[in-house]
C-alpha cells in the first residue's frame, strides 16, 4: 500500500449498485427490444426478397443483442462481487503509512532509552540499580506495544494490498466478447449496398461470440454453483476450460467420493469435489511451487485386459500409416497422418529409443495413475503411464556407451536396414532427403540414467480437438543426432542433425485406447 492509495467501501458499493442498476435497466430494454424484432422477423404474412434480407439482418441483431446481455449479466455478476471483497473500513494510505512509520520510530526511541539504562545499570550501586531495572522494563513495554501497534497498522496495509489483489482481475474477462461486439456491429454496418442488406458469408464474428457467451457462461454458473472463489475462477480461465452443466454435476457427485471424471473439454479431471487441470511436466528447470498429494487413482494392466474383453476389442496391432526411407524400404508405422511431421517423429524416435507407443497392443503391459496435487497457486492432475517392457529395457541399458545403430548392426543386411532407417528418421524430423541419398548414416546419442529410477515412460493428456496424446518422458541428458559414416573403415562420423529437441514430442494414442482408458475410468465411477 503507497500514501496515495484510498479505499472507501461504502463509495465503491454506491458506485457499483449504481453499475449494477444501469447494466439490468439495459438487459431488459435489450429483452424488450428483442422480442419486438423477433415478433417483426417472423411475420409469416410479410413476404418478399427485401423482407427476407431484412429478416438477416434482424437475425444478426438479436444475436449480437443476445452477445450484450451475456456480457452485461457477467459484469452485474462482478461488481456484486466487488461490493462483497471491499469490506466496510475505510483504508487511508496515507494515514496508515504515517501512522506505521510513527509506530517503528517510537519503537526504536524506546528500546534505544532501554539500553541507555541498562548501561546505567552497570555503574550504578544497589539502590540505584532497582530504579534503573524498571526503567528498562518500562521502556522494553513501551517498544512491544509500538510493535504491536506497527502490527495492527500494517494488517491495514495488507488488507488493502489483498483487496487489489482480488479485485484487479476483475472486469477483464468480456473484453473479448465486447471486442467481437463492435466488430460484428461495425460488420453489419458495412454490408449495406443501395440501402440493401447483403449478410456476409463466413459469419466468422458469430463464432467467435457465441465462443465467447459459452465461456461467460460457464464460469458465471460454475461460480455461482460450486461456489468458487474469485482467484479459482481466475485460474479455470487461465486454463481455458469450460465447465457444462454436466460437468458441475459430475463434480459436485464427487464430493467426499474416491469418483474420478474427465471434463467434457477434455482439459481438467474432477476428484474430490475439486478441478485438477491436466497436467504434462516438461524438461525446463524453472521455479515450482510445494505440491500436496491430494490422492491418486491406479488402473492396471489387468484391468485393460479385463475390459478388452468386454468391449470386444482386438489385441492385434492397430492399422498405422508405414513410413518409407529414400530406398523404398518401410522403415517404421506412423501414429498419425502425414499432415502431422511433429507427431510422425515423435512415433518414431519413441521406437528409437525401443519404447512402447500406448497402443492397444501394449496396454496388457501398461499401468497408468493419475495423479491429483494441489498447491497455493491451483491444482494439477497428471496421468503417468508406466510398462513393464519399458523398464526391462532401461534397467538393462549400457548408459556408459553411446548408442551407434550402424556400428551396433549385424554385417550385412542389417547395417544397409541401419543406414535406411537413419535416412528415414532424418527425413521424417528435418522434412528434408539426407544430402547424400547413396551415402550412409547412423543414429547415435545417449540416454539419462536417471530413466533407471524412474517407473514410468511418458504421460497421457487430450489435444485441443479431444485426442488423446502420449508424451514420452525424457530428461536433459537424452541426446540424437544423425550422422553420415564416413571413411573407409567407416569409423568417421559427421553430424548432420541434431533432433534432441524432438524426443518428447507428443503422438497421438490410437482411439480404440482411448476409448479403452475412458470407459475405464468411467467403470471405475459406476
Amino acid at each position: 500500500m503507497k500514501e496515495s492509495d484510498y479505499l472507501n467501501p461504502n463509495d465503491i458499493k454506491s458506485q457499483c449498485d449504481q453499475a449494477i442498476h444501469k447494466l439490468e435497466n439495459d438487459n431488459e430494454t435489450l429483452d424488450i427490444v428483442s422480442k419486438s424484432v423477433t415478433a417483426f422477423s417472423t411475420d409469416n404474412e410479410i413476404k418478399s426478397v427485401s423482407f427476407e434480407n431484412l429478416k438477416q439482418q434482424l437475425v444478426d441483431y438479436i444475436t449480437v443483442i443476445d452477445a450484450i446481455k451475456s456480457a452485461n449479466a457477467y459484469d452485474i455478476a462482478e461488481f456484486s462481487t466487488l461490493k462483497d471483497l471491499v469490506g466496510d473500513e475505510v483504508l487511508d494510505g496515507a494515514n496508515i503509512q504515517s501512522q506505521m512509520k510513527k509506530a517503528l520510530d517510537n519503537k526504536e526511541f524506546y528500546l534505544e532509552k532501554a539500553d541507555e539504562y541498562e548501561m546505567k545499570k552497570e555503574t550504578s550501586n544497589s539502590i540505584i540499580d532497582l530504579y534503573y531495572s524498571w526503567k528498562v522494563n518500562d521502556y522494553k513495554r513501551l517498544a512491544e506495544s509500538s510493535q504491536k501497534l506497527y502490527d495492527e497498522w500494517k494488517s491495514k496495509s495488507d488488507k488493502y494490498d489483498e483487496i487489489e489483489g482480488s479485485t484487479s482481475i476483475l472486469f477483464s474477462t468480456t473484453s473479448s466478447l465486447r471486442e467481437a461486439i463492435t466488430t460484428a456491429l461495425n460488420s453489419m454496418s458495412g454490408r449495406f449496398q443501395s440501402g440493401t442488406y447483403i449478410p456476409r458469408t463466413g459469419f466468422d464474428w458469430k463464432k467467435i461470440m457465441e465462443v465467447e457467451c459459452l465461456k461467460l457462461e460457464s464460469w458465471l454458473k460454475a461460480k455461482e454453483e460450486l461456489k468458487l472463489s474469485e482467484s479459482e475462477t481466475e485460474y479455470l480461465k487461465q486454463k481455458g476450460i469450460v465447465l457444462t452443466t454436466m460437468d458441475i454435476a459430475c463434480i459436485k457427485r464427487t464430493e467426499g467420493t474416491e469418483l474420478v471424471f474427465l471434463s467434457k473439454d477434455k482439459k481438467a479431471l474432477f476428484y474430490k469435489g475439486e478441478i485438477y487441470p491436466i497436467y504434462v511436466p516438461d524438461n525446463e528447470i524453472s521455479f515450482q511451487p510445494i505440491w500436496k498429494l491430494d490422492g491418486k487413482k491406479e488402473i492396471s494392466a489387468m484391468e485393460f485386459d479385463a475390459l478388452e474383453g468386454i468391449l470386444g476389442f482386438s489385441l492385434e496391432e492397430i492399422p498405422k500409416e508405414d513410413i518409407y526411407t529414400t530406398s523404398g524400404h518401410k522403415v517404421l508405422s506412423g501414429e498419425l497422418s502425414s499432415t502431422d511431421p511433429n507427431v510422425k517423429a515423435a512415433a518414431g524416435l519413441s521406437a528409437l529409443l525401443g519404447l512402447t507407443q500406448f497402443t492397444l497392443s501394449s496396454l496388457s503391459k501398461s499401468e497408468v495413475t493419475v495423479i491429483f496435487q494441489s498447491s497455493e497457486g491451483g491444482n494439477r492432475g497428471t496421468i503417468c503411464v508406466g510398462n513393464s517392457e519399458d523398464r526391462a529395457t532401461f534397467q538393462n541399458w549400457n548408459y556408459n556407451i553411446p548408442m551407434d545403430t550402424y556400428r551396433d548392426s549385424e554385417p550385412g543386411i542389417g547395417k544397409i536396414w541401419a543406414s535406411d532407417y537413419a535416412a528415414g528418421i532424418y527425413k521424417i524430423a528435418s522434412g528434408k532427403d539426407v544430402p547424400n541419398p547413396d551415402g550412409t548414416y547412423t543414429i547415435t546419442g545417449t540416454l539419462d540414467e536417471r530413466h533407471k529410477d524412474t517407473n514410468i515412460s511418458g504421460y497421457l493428456s487430450y489435444s485441443t480437438d479431444g485426442k488423446l496424446m502420449y508424451t514420452p518422458l525424457t530428461y536433459s541428458g537424452d541426446k540424437a543426432y544423425i550422422e553420415s559414416v564416413d571413411g573407409f573403415m567407416e569409423f568417421g562420423r559427421t553430424q548432420i542433425l541434431d533432433f534432441s529437441d524432438k524426443l518428447s514430442t507428443p503422438s497421438f494414442a490410437d482411439e480404440d485406447s482411448q476409448k479403452l482408458l475412458e470407459e475405464l475410468l468411467k467403470g471405475e465411477n459406476e
